[in-house]
């Protein structure tokens, strides 16, 4: 977390994270940057809930004024 407001997000327009759910992860990663930047205009992410949604979720991502 440290890296990403000190090192990366001066750095960007912004970062993008999709978190694909998995019977066999938490998903930790997603719920820290949402723990922790909850208002953060450089970060965009994604639940993401199966691979058919992955297109869904970049188009999300790309879409105008984000």
């Amino acid at each position: 977390m440290e890296l990403l407001s000190d090192d990366l997000f001066p750095r960007v327009n912004v970062f993008c994270y999709g978190q694909v759910k998995s019977a066999y992860g938490r998903g930790q990663f997603k719920k820290d940057l949402d723990d922790r930047f909850p208002k953060y205009g450089q970060l965009l992410n994604s639940e993401i809930r199966d691979r058919e949604a992955i297109p869904d979720s970049i188009k999300e991502f790309l879409e105008p004024g984000k």
